[in-house]
């Protein structure tokens, strides 16, 4: 009996496993489940509100909830020394400072678009272009197609 169940469910799971896209921000996910856990979790569809008490800021989940008090209320602060800044985790303020530069290593294969990080290269392509990002193939730097 604990067989059939636990072939049945990996036959459920099989048929399941495909390509589910975010309309929203281009992800890619292996079940629709795992596509409505993103949609709740990053975009807030289909999720209760939640608000903080020491600002007002609506978020749809507890966990969020918590990650935005700690990250905002808390006294752990390191600001940004060019702009003020301030955050919650050194990391994070040391990412934040690349945007303050002039130079543009992180470009876009598809179209002239630079940026001071990969990441807002692989976001630019999700969102302009409409594609799944590919960080080996859609960021190029120094004029070669980035492997970082």
């Amino acid at each position: 009996m604990l067989l059939l169940n636990a072939l049945s469910i990996f036959r459920h799971f099989a048929l399941e496993k495909s390509s589910h896209l975010c309309t929203l921000c281009g992800s890619k996910f292996e079940f629709a489940c795992m596509l409505q856990v993103h949609l709740s979790r990053a975009h807030g569809v289909g999720a209760k509100s939640l608000v903080c008490e020491q600002c007002g800021k609506v978020l749809p989940h507890r966990r969020l909830l918590l990650q935005h008090i700690y990250n905002r209320h808390s006294d752990r602060q390191f600001p940004c020394p060019d702009c003020g800044q301030v955050f919650a985790h050194r990391g994070k303020m040391e990412t934040h400072r690349a945007i303050h530069s002039s130079v543009k290593p992180f470009g876009c294969a598809h179209c002239p678009f630079t940026a001071v990080r990969r990441d807002n290269v692989l976001l630019h392509v999700r969102r302009t272009h409409r594609m799944a990002s590919n960080s080996k193939t859609d960021v190029i730097f120094n004029g070669e197609t980035a492997h970082q």
